[in-house]
């Protein structure tokens, strides 16, 4: 399946390759492997460098991945590429619902073309990623607003739909400090509020109380715009950003993603405090160790035992409890990614002298757009719970990926949720001579028309959408989670079986138990 053209330049200017025939991304000249192998690497692996360390895993910059595999594999080091995952908001890609056994059969556990047929096990559409062939979705032509104005819509790449009004009042319940849910995604939109200090706060008033800022959990991806990995001081960024990748008058895919999950956990499990980290990018793609990074900052340093016998000044906040993790993708013979994998292992084991007592996390991540069966990581972890979509009526959601790897199904068709304002708490109308060039203005003095309104706000978003996607199913399974923890005061992975995995609950063959969080 050809990359769509739009995204294209995209994966260029991101450093991104991907094989049209496996549905596998990667970063350009860059590979990753155990830190024990460093020596036979640098060896005998043409022109390879360190380019960062992380725990057991390096990554190494190499001239050629292809070729590095190769001489790597030739010798027994065990290398891989650093692999790419995206987010999985659902884009409006026609192929996406093309298994026809998905929506028919309510049960599913009758049908036995669900195991065996060999449609179902392969990948149909050789892209694996809802980015990769979706709409761009230029946004419609405009609206009438309040006072009977036409108001032209900026075009946007995004899925999420707009929604004006506010839904009622979430419950004001306090947020338990000690009640803890990470999310590694976008981050969180957030306003400054002081230049001086440079002290921010969250953006969106419903999510205000509840999300705590830390701005050393917000960690970028481990490139620069060159291409090139970057230090630690590079690897900061500010929120969840709108429109970067590239720069230009639309609203990026995934502009949001991580604003409107914590919406959802907020909504749902209001006594839960949500902790942000923004790994993945506006345009919804994180690699394989810039992910081992970001989940080594959200729980690894909280509570680091290489300094547990030095005091420090600044107090390192508690790890969360659950985590939930909107992204996936595909890999090299479908083998297992080593940079999160190993991170998800040590923090639940206590490998590398790392973490402390953290082994009572919970991993939560969306199963995947593709309506097809193969393993979709990190989901598909045997560590994490995977989680497909459903409709409102309560059938697997066409889109959803499935297998015997995904574990729970959640409500994820039409969710509403938080979303991005865009400039922040700015929403009047601009100057129609910022947004139209000369030519444009021309055109429309020759017509005699008025130059049309245009909104600050691209799709004229206020802070709500509606979104579709196994990215927002998940998000409410580490909500049931919360809500059992509450009730009962179990530890998170107690909590956990009590959920997903106890006897009596619904399950659905291929989708798991259903969790019907609405």
């Amino acid at each position: 399946m050809p990359i769509h053209p739009a995204i294209a330049p995209v994966f260029a200017a991101r450093n991104i390759e991907f094989d049209e025939n496996t549905g596998v991304a990667w970063r350009a000249g860059q590979i990753l492997a155990p830190s024990s192998w460093q020596g036979e690497i640098m060896a005998k692996i043409t022109g390879a460098a360190v380019g960062r360390e992380e725990g057991s895993i390096w990554l190494f910059t190499v001239p050629s991945v292809e070729v590095a595999l190769q001489e790597g594999r030739a010798a027994g080091i065990p290398v891989q590429r650093n692999h790419v995952f995206f987010t999985h908001g659902f884009t409006s890609n026609p192929l996406m619902g093309g298994n026809p056994l998905m929506g028919g059969n309510p049960l599913m556990g009758g049908n036995p073309l669900m195991g065996g047929n060999p449609l179902m096990g392969g990948n149909p559409l050789m892209g694996g990623n809802p980015l990769m062939g979706g709409n761009p979705l230029m946004g419609g032509n405009g609206f009438v607003d309040n006072d009977g104005n036409w108001v032209m819509h900026k075009p946007t790449a995004s899925t999420a739909v707009p929604v004006g009004k506010e839904p009622p009042e979430w419950s004001g319940k306090a947020a338990d400090p000690n009640l803890r849910v990470g999310i590694l995604d976008t981050g969180i939109q957030t306003l400054l509020v002081d230049e001086t200090t440079g002290e921010r706060e969250v953006e969106h008033e419903r999510l205000r109380t509840h999300v705590e800022l830390h701005d050393d959990w917000k960690t970028a991806d481990n490139i620069d715009d060159d291409g090139d990995p970057t230090t630690d001081e590079e690897m900061i960024i500010d929120e969840d950003e709108l429109n970067r990748l590239p720069d230009d008058e639309y609203l990026d895919r995934a502009a949001g993603h991580g604003t409107f999950i914590a919406g959802i956990v907020r909504r749902l499990a209001p006594v839960a405090t949500i902790v942000a980290q923004g790994t993945v990018s506006s345009f919804g793609e994180a690699d394989d160790f810039s992910l081992k990074v970001a989940l080594h900052e959200m729980v690894g340093s909280s509570s680091s035992k290489d300094d547990e016998d030095e005091p420090s000044e600044v107090e390192k906040p508690k790890p969360p409890q659950i985590i939930n993790m909107s992204f996936g993708g595909y890999t090299e013979d479908d083998e297992v990614p080593i940079g999160i994998h190993s991170e998800i292992v040590a923090a639940l084991t206590g490998e590398d002298g790392v973490y402390g007592n953290n082994d009572d996390i919970v991993f939560v991540a969306s199963a995947g757009n593709d309506g097809d069966s193969r393993p979709s990581w990190p989901a598909a972890l045997p560590d994490v719970i995977a989680v497909a979509a459903s409709t409102p009526q309560g059938y697997p959601a066409w889109f959803s990926n499935w297998g015997h790897w995904v574990d729970a199904i959640a409500p994820g068709v039409n969710v509403l949720s938080t979303f991005v304002q865009s400039p922040a708490r700015t929403h009047g109308k601009v100057p129609a001579v910022e947004l139209f060039d000369d030519d444009d203005l021309a055109r429309f003095a020759e017509a005699g028309e008025d130059v049309p309104i245009v909104w600050d706000a691209p799709e004229d978003y206020r802070g709500w959408a509606i979104w579709s996607g196994t990215s927002f199913a998940a998000p409410k399974v580490v909500a049931a989670i919360a809500r059992e923890i509450a009730a009962t005061g179990a530890p998170a992975k107690v909590a956990a079986h009590a959920v997903v995995r106890a006897h009596g609950k619904i399950r659905i063959p291929y989708y798991g138990t259903v969790v019907n969080l609405l």
